[in-house]
């Protein structure tokens, strides 16, 4: 029996017998296996978040995204983080619409509680600079 078979390289179509067609597949299935354990050894050379030819291409497995900016691949966040950040924000703009609101009555606190404030302000600025002392000598 004759069979034919195409040169995926050349294009050219050429004639084997079936006594070479199991030969025929054994180098095809061995050239799969090449190809295959070369891919896949390759993506063992890209750094953690790249993929694909010459790593130009994120995982997918963790999720990945490129950076708009650096052009990095970067690992997605984890939802609950984002729920997190999100709070946080309203949090702060919660403050700020109070205070921009109540000014007047935030005012009348300070006025009340002045010298406290000043105290307050001395010992934390002391307190600051015995941390930073303290880093300070801890690097050197």
């Amino acid at each position: 029996s004759t069979n034919f078979t195409t040169d995926m390289t050349t294009g050219n179509t050429s004639n084997f017998t079936t006594q070479n067609a199991s030969e025929h597949n054994l180098v095809n299935a061995s050239a799969s296996a090449v190809v295959a354990a070369t891919v896949s050894a390759g993506q063992d050379l890209c750094a953690y978040g790249y993929t694909g030819p010459m790593c130009g291409r994120c995982q997918i497995d963790p999720p990945h995204y490129r950076a708009s900016f650096s052009k990095e691949c970067v690992e997605c966040t984890k939802p609950e983080l984002s729920f997190t950040i999100i709070l946080i924000a309203a949090v702060v703009v919660a403050i700020i619409v109070y205070a921009v609101f109540e000014r007047d009555s935030i005012s009348r606190f300070y006025d009340r509680h002045e010298v406290s404030f000043l105290i307050l302000k001395q010992n934390g600025t002391i307190i600051m600079v015995t941390v930073q002392i303290i880093v300070g000598l801890s690097n050197v």
